[in-house]
């Protein structure tokens, strides 16, 4: 399973657990006495609930959802965000949450942080129930701070920051899938174990801690697997221009074994068909932004080989 169909499953079964956790508590069981009537009316009440059940007819629970549509995000929220709208079909056509069918309302972030939460808190003011955030903690961070401040549960769809959650934005703030720690240390298990890399060299887009903690989380599991980073690079999003970094890795009196490049589209796709285009042929790896038709489509064809994430 990818990680787009993956991150939309979680966000679905988590908001559907967070949905149920509002749910009234439980009657008190009968009293003996009551219990024979009770028994003999439970036919007609269960065919009632089932029909309320295929029905969900009750009061609509909103889900409030900023998407970024348009900037460098949406590449990374539209699949997401067509799942979404998919399970909440799916969810109402199977009676809903609770016999409550299910509302998706959603505004543009324009991948921009405080439209973001502007966007959230107008949501919320439209009387969601409770947020979907973009996929990204210095993007999508903004709509879960307002949605803990209005005490409500906030779901980023893929923020692996480990810093989206309870650490910097609340307790009732989640996302749905893993932090850059667990990818890291995969990607680093992968690389030394099964690759067989021995040193890295490790570029890294400073822009957002997306791309910034998921090279330092490879550089700790790398060294501690055993392997040594013979070289650190950074980059903004937006240079562009990349041949100091390139001239940097050439430079080294032995080329390593791999060179692990965290960053995201655009850019993404141009460092790596630059490093390809100089006569770099060692082994690339990055996180899961690699997996974006736009970075394929910038690398091409030519070019797009022993690329792993």
């Amino acid at each position: 399973m990818n990680r787009t169909r993956m991150s939309i499953l979680l966000t679905m079964l988590l908001l559907a657990a967070a949905l149920a956790a509002c749910a009234p508590a439980a009657a008190p069981a009968p009293a003996a006495e009551d219990a024979a009537a009770e028994d003999a009316a439970a036919p007609a009440e269960a065919a009632a609930e089932e029909g309320a059940a295929d029905a969900g007819e009750g009061d609509p629970i909103i889900i409030g959802a900023v998407f970024n549509a348009t900037g460098w995000m949406a590449a990374y929220d539209q699949p997401p965000r067509d799942g979404a709208l998919l399970a909440v079909d799916a969810i109402n056509e199977a009676g809903g949450v609770l016999g409550r069918p299910l509302e998706l309302i959603e505004l543009d972030g324009n991948t921009d942080p405080a439209v973001v939460g502007n966007a959230t808190r107008q949501l919320i003011e439209q009387g969601a129930d409770v947020i979907l955030a973009p996929c990204d903690f210095d993007i999508g961070g903004p709509a879960s701070q307002a949605a803990q401040e209005a005490g409500m549960v906030g779901l980023s769809t893929c923020a692996s920051s480990p810093l989206f959650g309870s650490i910097a934005l609340g307790d009732k703030q989640f996302t749905a899938v893993m932090w850059n720690n667990v990818m890291s240390a995969a990607a680093a298990d992968y690389a030394y174990n099964d690759l067989g890399w021995r040193t890295a060299y490790v570029v890294a887009d400073t822009s957002i801690d997306y791309s910034l903690s998921l090279g330092d989380y490879f550089k700790e599991h790398f060294t501690t697997l055993g392997g040594e980073i013979v070289g650190e690079d950074t980059y903004l999003q937006g240079d562009a221009d990349f041949s100091a970094q390139i001239q940097r890795i050439q430079g080294l009196d032995t080329a390593p074994d791999g060179l692990f490049i965290s960053s995201y589209s655009p850019d993404l796709g141009t460092i790596i068909r630059q490093t390809r285009a100089a006569g770099i042929d060692t082994p690339i790896m990055g996180g899961d932004t690699y997996d974006d038709s736009q970075f394929w489509a910038v690398v091409g064809p030519d070019l797009a080989n022993d690329i792993y994430f």
